[in-house]
């Protein structure tokens, strides 16, 4: 990792001085770009300069997905798929979150054009996230570099329960403060009504965001996966993810593989992390809403749901 940094050009040095310093006084604030409020913890501008200025490559893999689904374990498959037979890249790719590799785990992100000049510098395949709908990734970029995207979905009520108990430890932006709550009913209803900033137009939340992706379900540079599969048959998932991605992978790489992305050894190796200063790893189960849902506020959800999500052939599993 050393070497691989000291072997970067001066001007990309310079660059990842910047994403530090970006990093460290950064600070949330509410964006709108196309008409989509972006989570205040991210940078809009950054997304915007992907979208216009940067191209993807063979070989980059994109996570998408709406917060709390999944979307840091996915990306830990994924790179571990990529970079099990490669302990130099991986090493690489476990640094991206800090220094000068900074930045570089989510596409909405950094200080835009430092942060994608360092992109371009990584000699291997770039795995991103982004919690955005369709419409602000440059899915054409995508298709016709021949980078996949991988989406991933987990039943609203979960999902919810997941981003209300995350947003009691995270940074608020002063500008948003009326709408922090620890209260789960009024959460719930903020979140129905579409007035948390969540990266979908006011008035929207999940159904908008898995509508703004289903339409691609049918190309072949995406791939959707549902957490709670992923929860019940790991290797058989995991072998999907592989043969997508068009790779082989022996028995023993899936089960070294599903040791090392189990939730208890991405907490652990979150201890000390700014992670574990905001909780990021929770439960990661399957059924928790169960504690937090009346009957009445679970029904008032599916029905939601169902006119949301009318007409579009997704189905969510509410316990495994």
């Amino acid at each position: 990792m050393e070497e691989f940094i000291r072997s970067l050009p001066d001007d990309i040095k310079r660059k990842g001085k910047e994403v530090e310093e970006f990093q460290k006084t950064f600070q949330p604030k509410p964006q709108v770009w196309k008409n989509v409020r972006g989570i205040p913890n991210f940078n809009m501008d950054a997304a915007k300069y992907a979208y216009e200025h940067w191209t993807p490559r063979k070989g980059d893999v994109f996570v998408a997905s709406y917060p709390k689904c999944g979307t840091t374990w996915t990306c830990a498959i994924v790179k571990q798929l990529l970079f099990i037979r490669d302990p130099n890249y991986l090493e690489i790719m476990n640094a991206r979150g800090k220094g000068i590799l900074g930045a570089q785990v989510a596409i909405e992100s950094g200080p835009p054009e430092a942060k994608f000049a360092i992109a371009d510098a990584l000699p291997c395949s770039r795995i991103y996230f982004t919690h955005l709908p369709s419409e602000l990734i440059n899915v054409e970029k995508i298709k016709s570099s021949d980078a996949k995207v991988i989406y991933v979905y987990r039943n609203p009520k979960d999902a919810l329960v997941s981003f209300f108990n995350f947003s009691q430890n995270i940074p608020c932006a002063p500008e948003l403060s009326n709408l922090k709550t620890d209260d789960f009913n009024k959460y719930l209803e903020q979140m129905l009504q579409g007035e948390q900033w969540t990266g979908v137009p006011a008035g929207q939340w999940y159904p908008y965001h898995i509508k703004s992706w289903m339409q691609y379900k049918d190309e072949n540079f995406i791939k959707f996966i549902a957490y709670e599969e992923l929860k019940k048959d790991f290797k058989v998932i995991v072998r999907d993810i592989a043969e997508f991605l068009g790779l082989q992978r022996t028995d023993a790489e899936i089960s070294e593989i599903e040791k090392r992305c189990s939730f208890k050894v991405m907490q652990d190796a979150a201890t000390g992390s700014d992670l574990e200063k905001i909780k990021f790893f929770r439960k990661g189960g399957v059924g928790d809403w169960k504690n937090y849902f009346s009957v009445a506020q679970s029904e008032k959800m599916d029905e939601h749901i169902k006119i949301a999500l009318e007409n579009v052939d997704i189905q969510f599993q509410y316990e495994i």
